[in-house]
This record gives C-alpha cells, structure tokens and sequence, in this order.
C-alpha cells in the first residue's frame, strides 16, 4: 500500500523535492565497522536531515551509475566522495578498504520526512510517513577505484553479482 502511495505522489503535479539519502554499513566487513548515514547536503540549510527517527549527516557525496540500463545488465554504481582533510583516507584505513560493506540508496520526498526538520515541529509539505519511500536499493562495495586527496571512488555492485 505503501509503495502505490510513493508512486501516486510522484505523478502529482507539485510532488515536492525528492531526496537521496545513503547508508554505508560496515559492520560485517570490519572489526571497527560502524553504520554511517548521509545525504548529499544539498538542502539549502547543510543540517543534518531527520527521515524516519535517524539523523542523515550532510557530506558531499555523488552516486552514478545506479540507473538500471534497458540493455539487462546490472548496474555498477559508482560511489564517490570528497576526501577533505583525507576523512575517507583514515576511514578506508580502518575499515579495510570497505570491500563487501553494505551501501544503500533510500529515496523519499521532501513530504513525507521526519517534522524535527522543522522549526516548529511541523512539516508543511504534507504528513511524515517513515514507510511512504521507495524501495531501497542496496549494493555492495566491490572495490576502491580511485583515493586521492580530493575524492574517493567506490566501485558497488548487485547483490545478485556477489
């Protein structure tokens, strides 16, 4: 039920904005491994976002490669994010280049998030609904392609590749 009332807000004629947020858990790959919750922070304020009871962190952070291609292969979505002060440098460190960690895509609209994101408790954009989201798509890291002083590149793949 849920989900036919994600994909009736999307036909609307203002469905609001339609956020990405993304979970990168690596407890099962690492002895130090830990669950980390972004979105790309682009949402004008740079707060953290709150969408069902959990605080998404803004870091600038870009995902391609997730579309799935008509052609019948899997996607191959390609995670990168932005080195500053070499953060994903010491967290590959310690979590062993991340190779087999969990990533997921959650998308919601901007209606249906958490009423803390606002001032007065209330979201004027329509009701929180921690259900009314899109599936979530989950990947999993594959390898390091790229680690630099300005970014780092994660190659993920399907679960159905593993």
């Amino acid at each position: 039920m849920t989900q036919l009332i994600v994909n009736a807000t999307s036909y609307l004629a203002n469905p609001g904005g339609l956020l990405s947020f993304y979970e990168l858990d690596s407890r099962y790959v690492s002895v130090n491994g830990a669950r980390y919750l972004w979105h790309a922070g682009v949402n004008g304020l740079y707060q953290p976002v709150w969408f069902n009871g959990e605080e998404y962190t803004p870091f600038p952070i870009e995902v391609t490669g997730i579309e799935i291609p008509g052609a019948g292969n899997l996607p191959r979505p390609l995670l990168r994010g932005s080195n500053i002060d070499g953060y994903l440098s010491r967290f590959l460190l310690t979590q062993g280049d991340l190779v087999g960690a969990r990533f997921i895509r959650r998308r919601v609209f901007v209606r249906f998030l958490d009423a803390r994101n606002w001032p007065n408790g209330v979201n004027p954009y329509g009701t929180p609904d921690p259900d009314a989201a899109y599936d979530d798509e989950v990947y999993y890291v594959n390898r390091k392609k790229t680690e630099n002083p300005e970014l780092v590149e994660l190659e993920c793949t399907s679960p159905f590749e593993l």
